[in-house]
């Protein structure tokens, strides 16, 4: 949560991710399941931490369209996304479109 605060930006991402006692292959399957993980830099580390050691972590999008895009990029079984829009809605996409309802 720090992460997204210190942005102070419009549209958020929820990441769940289920850990396990292996703490390399938690990190391998980050790095596959968030292929953006490198535009981070300097907090990459912390981000990935955050969900190892507390199962969740919330990014700050400067807009839909970066909130889209980084969505669309998740993959991995042990790593959930949710979507909240600058109005606090969820959003609902399906990886393979932009479309989108609220709920």
């Amino acid at each position: 949560m720090k992460l997204a605060l210190r942005e102070r930006r419009t549209w958020f991402l929820l990441l769940v991710f289920r850990p396990t006692e292996d703490e390399m292959e938690d990190w391998s399957q980050l790095s596959q399941a968030l292929p953006w993980l490198r535009e981070f830099e300097q907090a990459r580390g912390a981000l990935c931490e955050e969900l190892r050691r507390h199962g969740l972590a919330v990014i700050g999008c400067s807009g839909e369209e970066e909130a889209h895009r980084l969505f669309r990029e998740v993959r991995g079984w042990r790593l959930s996304i949710e979507v909240l829009a600058s109005d606090g809605s969820l959003v609902l996409w399906e990886r393979s479109t932009c479309e989108r309802e609220r709920r």
